[in-house]
Order: structure tokens, then sequence, then C-alpha cells
């Protein structure tokens, strides 16, 4: 078995096993096994401007990451694309979705 092979493997045997790393998330009507990683949310580049309360003028916002299984996403949402993940809507973020080795990093992006 090749490196490749291996690791195509492993996607679906470690780390999308939902006894080890993921979890099963509904994103865009799907049930899929992912890993989520809830970046450092707070406040927008506008915020250092100055502003007392941050949250009045919408400028809080949420960052998160979701890992999953390119195969499991399809077609795969593009950057400014709305989706939703559990009921809660969120945004692709400008950075975009990538894909490597068959795993998808899918940043999302919400505004509160």
């Amino acid at each position: 078995m090749s490196l490749h092979e291996q690791m195509a493997a492993d996607l679906g045997n470690v780390f999308f096993n939902l006894d080890e790393f993921a979890c099963v998330h509904e994103i865009i009507g799907r049930q899929i096994s992912c890993i989520v990683d809830e970046e450092h949310g707070g406040a927008a580049s506008g915020a250092a401007d100055g502003f007392a309360d941050q949250s009045s003028i919408g400028l809080l916002q949420c960052d998160r990451v979701v890992l999953c299984q390119a195969a499991d996403l399809v077609p795969q949402p593009l950057p400014g694309e709305k989706i939703t993940m559990d009921g809660s809507y969120w945004l692709v973020a400008d950075s975009g979705v990538v894909e490597t080795e068959g795993l998808l990093k899918l940043p999302l992006v919400r505004a509160y």
C-alpha cells in the first residue's frame, strides 16, 4: 500500500472516526462526520477604531474551520456562499475552500 493509499484509509478509520476525533454535524442538509475547530472569535478589524460597544453595531464575529472528507461535501461550497450548519447560517470565508489528499478545509464566518 502506497503512502497516499494509507493516508486515504486513515481519513475514515482514524481522523473521521466518531469514537476518536470527529462528530456528526448537519451541513447543507447532509449529516457529515467532521472536525470543527472554533477559531478565535471576537471583534472584526473595524472595531479597533475606538468603538465602545462593538456588539451594537454588528462587528462581533465568530470564525470556525470545518474539516471533512471531500467526498462528503459535493459540490463544494464557494467563497462568499451562504450555507447552513446545524440550523445556523454561515458564510464561506473569502480565504476559500481547500482540498488536499481527500481532506476538505471549509472556513466559515458568521457576523453577529
